[in-house]
Formats: C-alpha cells, sequence, structure tokens
C-alpha cells in the first residue's frame, strides 16, 4: 500500500508542477481553434450583412413607391379639383389671378412606349412650360408626372 500512496502523491505533485504548463496549452489551443473559425465568422458576417442591405433596399423601395403613390394621388386630385372649378364657371385666368394665384395642375406626361410598338423610339412631346404655371416642375421618370414646384 506504501508504493501507492507514494505513486498518487508524485503523481499529485508532477500535475500541480505542470498545471501552468498544461493551462497555457489549453488556452492556446482554445485560442487557435477559434482563430481558425475567422473565415466563417467573415462570411456569415457577409451574409449577414449583405442580407440587411438587401432589406433595406426593399424598404427603400417601399418607401419611394409609397410616395410616388400618394403625390400621383395628390396630382390626381389637385387636376379633379381645378377641373371641378372649372366645369362650375371659373376661367383660367380667374383662378390664377391675383390675389387668388391658383396654379394650373401640370398635364401628365405619356410614358414612352414599349420597344416593338408604332412609336417606340419617339419622345414624349408636350407643350413648353408656362411661366407662373407650375408647369416644368422636375419629372419623375418611373411614372412620368411632374413633381409640383414652389412659388415665390
Amino acid at each position: 500500500m506504501g508504493d501507492n500512496n507514494i505513486r498518487r502523491e508524485a503523481e499529485r505533485a508532477a500535475a500541480e508542477a505542470l498545471k501552468p504548463r498544461t493551462d497555457a496549452s489549453v488556452a492556446l489551443a482554445v485560442a487557435e481553434l477559434a482563430a481558425r473559425q475567422a473565415p466563417k465568422i467573415l462570411e456569415k458576417a457577409k451574409q449577414d450583412a449583405d442580407a440587411i442591405l438587401a432589406k433595406a433596399k426593399q424598404d427603400a423601395d417601399g418607401v419611394r413607391a409609397q410616395a410616388v403613390q400618394e403625390v400621383t394621388r395628390l396630382q390626381q386630385e389637385w387636376a379633379r379639383s381645378w377641373q371641378a372649378a372649372l366645369d362650375v364657371g371659373w376661367e383660367p385666368a380667374e383662378l390664377t389671378a391675383a390675389p387668388l394665384h391658383h396654379e394650373e395642375p401640370p398635364k401628365p406626361r405619356r410614358r414612352p412606349r414599349r420597344a416593338g410598338s408604332a412609336s417606340a423610339g419617339a419622345p414624349a412631346a408636350g407643350p413648353a412650360p408656362r411661366p407662373g404655371t407650375g408647369e416644368g416642375g422636375v419629372s419623375d421618370p418611373v411614372v412620368g408626372i411632374a413633381a409640383p414646384t414652389e412659388s415665390a
């Protein structure tokens, strides 16, 4: 029995003496294995970032589409109200005269026809903008409507 106790005591003393080296070796192994995961971590981060950017673009496209719809609705309402005023007897000159200063709504621009149609390459021609009429605002090429301009 004595030899077994001596052996156990020697093993314990040796393990205690080697503990700092063993701990350092374990820490090194953990750090090395973690660092070897770096390419996978970077690829996952790239995929996550790409997904975030795609979602943000989709959200931005949705916001833009809603804004274009709202602008279109507002301009259509403006055109309907203008026409309703004309229908009850107002003249365009009366509506634009001081002190009213109502501007005539811009005419909707036509979209170019698709390739293969009769007038595919012909640009949409419209009358020249008249000063002070609100025509000549910035045109949105997607929906073909003129954005309202601010009056002085």
